[in-house]
């Protein structure tokens, strides 16, 4: 398998050691706790592949395992369901994962910003490319197979406009690579992570280095956030895997604010499991003002909503 992996271009970055400050950190997450039910059906069948996961969302770790989970994030499962770890080691999944990796970078490559600019790379965090993930060689590069996308959607809202001064809340982030292009790359007032516990902890650890206030919150913990001015929810990918209970409570949180914006790119998805999250977003009186299909992943939307006070 290893043999294949190197023949096809894939390969291990470093191991990066993790501050043990950030792993008492992650202690305070940790000790949320996660509710019974909070999660999706989704996400429910991730927990029972790779049981460190719901050990992480239990709060049944101490911090030197934090510390030696996330050393190691991309390969023992922690990732899955976010970034690609243990999913390739299975022959079928590499060949789909290698395709899939060339056509995006070959498609990001042709797309410029409104300056005209065409980056691979925009500046990210040190420890973003901690525990382990896979890196994709591609010519005299290497990248990170999950950034393509993942720029793609971080430039339409660069391009889209300023977060200066806003709030900016990033509901299901994973393994934090969207965050923290946004955060790299834009002023932001404040970021609220809202996520599974297990996913928080790798956001906060690739974001730590980050100048701006930063607040994380298991799902059950978000009526505890505060928010007022101008509030920007981002999601990408896991809009339809958020029950529709969960996403009322999350918008609700701005019901109050001066204005609320939602950047979202996702895949409209109505199988087992899949919420309705426009009929939600609609509850909150928040107006679809922009829509396309993206060019990286057929039936994928970029949508923008937004509402006045």
């Amino acid at each position: 398998m290893k043999f294949i992996l190197k023949i096809l271009g894939f390969f291990r970055a470093q191991p990066i050691e993790i501050p043990d400050k950030l792993s008492l950190k992650a202690m305070e997450i940790v000790s949320q706790g996660l509710e019974a039910d909070v999660a999706s059906p989704v996400w429910d069948q991730v927990f029972s592949k790779f049981p460190i996961s719901g050990r992480i969302n239990s709060g049944n770790v101490n911090a030197d395992e934090i510390k030696r989970f996330y050393e190691n994030y991309f390969v023992n499962g922690l990732s899955d369901g976010a970034c690609a770890g243990m999913g390739l080691s299975r022959p079928r999944f590499i060949f789909r994962y290698w395709s899939r990796t060339k056509d995006r970078i070959k498609k990001l490559e042709k797309l410029t910003d409104i300056q005209g600019n065409r980056p691979m790379h925009r500046p990210l965090s040190p420890l973003l490319d901690s525990g382990q993930p896979w890196l994709f060689k591609y010519g005299n590069t290497s990248i990170n197979p999950e950034y393509p996308d993942h720029e793609y959607f971080a430039r339409q809202i660069i391009d889209f406009t300023s977060l200066e001064n806003a709030t900016v809340v990033f509901i299901g982030d994973g393994s934090g690579v969207l965050s923290n292009m946004i955060l790299n790359s834009m002023a932001v007032k404040k970021a609220i992570f809202i996520d599974l516990p297990h996913f928080l902890i790798r956001q906060m650890i690739v974001n730590s280095d980050l100048n701006c206030d930063q607040s994380y919150f298991a799902p059950n913990f978000a009526a505890n956030i505060k928010v007022d001015g101008r509030v920007v929810f981002i999601n990408q990918d896991s809009f339809p895997e958020i029950s529709s209970e969960w996403v009322n409570k999350y918008l609700a949180i701005a019901d109050d604010a001066d204005a609320t914006e939602v950047f979202s790119y996702n895949k409209v998805d109505r199988s087992y499991g899949h919420a309705n999250y426009h009929a939600v977003l609609a509850q909150h009186q928040l107006q679809r003002c922009y829509i396309f299909e993206s060019v990286m992943r057929p039936n994928y939307f970029f949508e923008y909503f937004k509402r006045l006070k």
